[in-house]
């Protein structure tokens, strides 16, 4: 499991809070029921979507994930996201270091 901030998979996050995210992770089974999709705020969160999709480096850690519905979690495919919230966009500016690595020191 990866590590940020010294923590394996926290209580609580601060920016997940203010963003009103429910914590998810491949270690944590099942998707807690009160966990409605990231993206449309509408329909149970019934699968964990990548934010930074595996195909473009993601990782599976906890910072990475966030609840989504099937529907919405189709619609993003590979995109890479929609969503420019904290919790997001902190995912995505993790992932550049990782991600130029793997790429030369280009970013996709």
């Amino acid at each position: 499991m990866e590590v940020m901030w010294g923590r394996e998979f926290p209580e609580t996050d601060p920016v997940a809070v203010r963003c009103e995210i429910v914590l998810v992770s491949y270690s944590i089974s099942p998707i807690p029921a009160h966990a409605y999709c990231h993206y449309c705020k509408t329909r149970p969160g019934a699968t964990r979507d990548h934010i930074v999709p595996q195909s473009r480096g993601g990782s599976s850690a906890w910072w990475n994930l966030v609840p989504c519905c099937q529907s919405c979690n189709a619609k993003k495919a590979d995109s890479g996201g929609w969503c420019n919230c904290a919790f997001c966009a902190r995912a995505k500016m993790n992932h550049i270091p990782i991600v130029k690595q793997k790429h030369g020191g280009h970013y996709p």
